[in-house]
């Protein structure tokens, strides 16, 4: 149980470094980062614009004054930011096959935002190409047959 609990606490470092919530060995220690003594929170949802269904896994970012925080949404399409210093964040949508969307948000004065965001529009097709002309058959004269 012990050899568990060290792993768990090593995965915990390692996310929070990698995510930038803690500084990593060596790093400069004034960068912007997270602030847990903030208050805000900003709760949120993604939908597919077409349909209105929730979209899992869309990459979520909200940045404000150079500090920013990440997160994936859940199987509802739900996010959550909490410990925001108040004030205007912008917030970032990302999702494969999906056009991407920022918008500005203050934490702290709303209770939730929905982005419903568009799929990527349908590459057009291709035109078919013309039929090969022969030069030789433009210049050759026409043969009668009986």
């Amino acid at each position: 149980m012990k050899t568990y609990s060290l792993v768990v606490a090593a995965f915990v470092v390692t996310s929070l470094t990698a995510c930038g919530n803690l500084p990593s060995p060596g790093e400069p220690s004034d960068l912007p980062r997270f602030d847990p003594s903030g208050n805000g929170v900003l709760h949120g949802r993604v939908i597919a614009a077409d349909n209105n269904s929730a979209l899992e896994g869309v990459a979520v970012t909200a940045t404000n004054d150079g500090s920013s925080q990440s997160t994936l949404t859940d199987v509802n399409g739900e996010f959550s930011f909490e410990g925001l210093q108040e004030g205007e964040w912008t917030v970032s949508i990302d999702y494969p096959g999906y056009l991407s969307e920022s918008r500005a948000v203050r934490a702290g004065e709303q209770e939730s935002v929905v982005f419903a965001i568009d799929s990527m529009p349908e590459p057009e097709p291709a035109p078919a190409p013309e039929p090969a002309s022969d030069p030789l058959a433009a210049r050759a004269p026409a043969v009668k047959t009986r």
